[in-house]
């Protein structure tokens, strides 16, 4: 989907009305990584939070072409004043991403805040993974934090980040092994 190249993915947008007590679901919008490549597995992982949607392409290279699977998450909005239209509006990358990371492997939105999972870091051991904290700043999404597993990621394959959820003031991240 997305571009046409394989593996470049999609997400579809639909949405609720309800007439007396009839409910009814209508297809609004396809979304598609602008930039999109082969391989990058845009919408492998979604959040949604009011007018703004978040993505995951956990393959997507480093935008100067030289890496590998760093990762990436494409921010989306809803224009209510363009007929609910969901227009592009970031592409957030890892302030520290590495070939293979995978960040956008994981993602929670919650009011202007996301986590972003990246179980494939290697900081703490091969693959003992990260999590990575943004919040949004007008139009500008800023990096707050990386965490990491309680235990400092002492071993390796740990993908911590594997999955992420954030409510109000608590995330949480999981971690494959121990």
């Amino acid at each position: 989907e997305g571009t046409g190249s394989a593996d470049s993915g999609s997400a579809h947008v639909f949405v609720r009305s309800t007439d007396g007590g009839d409910v009814t679901w209508t297809y609004q919008a396809k979304l598609v990584d602008p930039d999109g490549n082969s391989g990058d597995r845009f919408a492998n992982q979604l959040s949604i939070f009011g007018d703004t949607i978040v993505v995951g392409a956990r393959g997507d290279d480093a935008d100067n072409g030289s890496g590998v699977d760093h990762g990436s998450v494409q921010v989306f909005v809803r224009n209510e004043d363009d007929g609910g239209k969901w227009d592009f509006s970031a592409k957030i990358l890892a302030p520290d991403g590495n070939d293979g990371d995978g960040f956008g492997n994981s993602v929670d939105l919650y009011e202007n805040t996301v986590v972003i999972g990246s179980r494939w870091d290697d900081d703490g051991g091969k693959d003992s993974g990260s999590a990575h904290v943004f919040v949004r700043d007008g139009d500008d999404w800023m990096h707050r934090a990386k965490l990491l597993a309680y235990e400092g990621g002492e071993g390796d394959e740990d993908f911590f980040g594997y999955s992420v959820g954030i409510y109000e003031e608590t995330i949480v991240v999981s971690s494959m092994s121990g």
